[in-house]
């Protein structure tokens, strides 16, 4: 399973340091964690890919719950922003 969690990051490097040994269970589970990858302190282009992806499906599926026209239009605006706070000069628009 894939958790993430968000913590400050001199308690990161503070559990970091504590000997294996010495960690208890919860620490364990920081300790052998991995730290999201950041691009200039925001999440990696390709986990916002996977975000804009998912919404994609969720805003073209008519058949998905209640997602009515209103929300459909709201999912597609939510990638629109997130498109343009992400693109890039080099990224086809």
């Amino acid at each position: 399973m894939k958790i993430v969690i968000d913590i400050p990051e001199d308690y990161y490097k503070a559990i970091k340091e504590i000997p294996v040994e010495q960690s208890t269970a919860d620490m364990m589970i920081i300790h052998n964690g991995t730290p999201l990858k950041k691009l200039d302190g925001m999440i990696e282009k390709d986990v916002l890919c996977k975000i804009v992806a998912e919404i994609k499906r969720f805003a073209e599926n008519p058949n998905f719950g209640d997602l009515s026209l209103g929300a459909s239009c709201g999912a597609m605006k939510a990638i629109e922003i997130i498109n343009k706070h992400t693109a890039s000069e080099s990224d086809p628009e």
